[in-house]
């Protein structure tokens, strides 16, 4: 259900009041009425608004519709006002239109009608306006709050914006203090800054855009800024603006994995190192020392081929059987030395 609208009405013709009264009351019919005749019940009447419309007439016996419109607008700066009055010129009109009157509607027969589409249309810009304001507002409270640094700046590198995080972030002691600082005087590289510029007119946006700034301290820090070129309706850069997030920590991170990566590396390739020297070692190993087993197993074995095919005498054999016999064991420290090797 519609909550009814409160309308201040400030005229001292009791004729006049009841002629406002219909006029909106056709187009308003949830509505109240507060009548103000002096000076005594104005001010009580605004000290007990809100009031979403105050209708007065220009001139009056105790005040004029100046007066009343800086005394509404002073309490109560959202309450639209209408003048409505037979006796007011186009000066008046203006001068109060400059003060922040809405409407400026005659007494005169063939204007009646017209009160109600003013006030239509006053209370829809009212509408309008709060709806702005508190846009405006929860935007403002966003910029503040965000954890994340929020910047602006003119095409000849003033920065015009910068939110709580922005300032902490490049440790400033305060706004003021950070922008009276060129833009350009943050960039550590005058390479990345050109970079940067270029990126942004290129495309007219740039994301995850890493470089360096330089914090109030003097001290380096890596950051990651996203930012657009806001344009006008020609297509011409106004300024640009983004966000700023200090990411040291994560590039330290980095950093130290990069060198772990290395350091496994050069482990691995020490360990293959190590690796290939002990392979040449039991190789050379193998070679000596079983090398010179078998040179002279071979040597008794080629003794006795040749005894046994030439017809040697019986001491002859003999002898040759007892060689034969300790063949065994000559294999047997062949194979001892092998798996010493390959267990050293």
């Amino acid at each position: 259900m519609n909550q009814a609208l409160n309308f201040l009405l400030v005229d001292d013709n009791p004729e006049d009041r009841a002629l406002v009264m219909r006029e909106l009351g056709r187009e308003f019919p949830d509505r109240r009425f507060c009548h103000v005749t002096d000076h005594k019940r104005l001010t009580l009447a605004i000290d007990r608004g809100p009031w979403d419309l105050a209708v007065t007439d220009y001139k009056l016996n105790w005040s004029d519709g100046l007066k009343v419109l800086t005394a509404v607008k002073a309490r109560w700066p959202d309450c639209p006002v209408i003048m409505f009055t037979g006796s007011g010129n186009e000066e008046i009109a203006v001068q109060a239109m400059k003060s922040g009157l809405d409407d400026y509607v005659l007494k005169s027969s063939r204007h009646h009608a017209r009160l109600a589409a003013a006030a239509v249309l006053a209370l829809d810009r009212a509408r309008e306006r709060r709806a702005l304001r508190e846009a405006q507002t929860r935007h403002q409270q966003l910029f503040e709050r965000v954890p994340v640094g929020l910047f602006c700046v003119a095409l000849d590198g003033r920065i015009t914006e910068a939110n709580p995080a922005m300032v902490e972030m490049l440790g400033y002691p305060d706004r003021q203090t950070l922008l009276k600082v060129d833009a350009g005087d943050f960039f550590a590289d005058a390479t990345e800054r050109r970079r940067w510029l270029a990126a942004v007119q290129r495309s007219g946006v740039v994301e995850r855009f890493e470089l360096r700034l330089r914090r109030y301290d003097g001290k380096l820090i890596w950051t990651e800024i996203n930012a657009r070129a806001v344009k006008d309706e020609r297509g011409r850069t106004r300024h640009r603006e983004g966000s700023a997030e200090d990411i040291s920590s994560r590039k330290r991170a980095e950093e130290k994995q990069r060198n772990s990566r290395e350091q496994l590396r050069a482990l691995a390739a020490y360990q293959q190192s190590v690796r290939e020297e002990e392979r040449t070692r039991l190789s050379r190993e193998v070679h000596n020392e079983v090398g010179q087993a078998l040179a002279a197993l071979k040597t008794d074995l080629f003794s006795l081929e040749k005894k046994l095919t030439e017809g040697a005498n019986p001491a002859s054999l003999d002898s040759a059987l007892e060689r034969l016999k300790g063949l065994p064991g000559a294999v047997d420290g062949i194979m001892s030395t092998i798996r010493r090797i390959a267990t050293d």
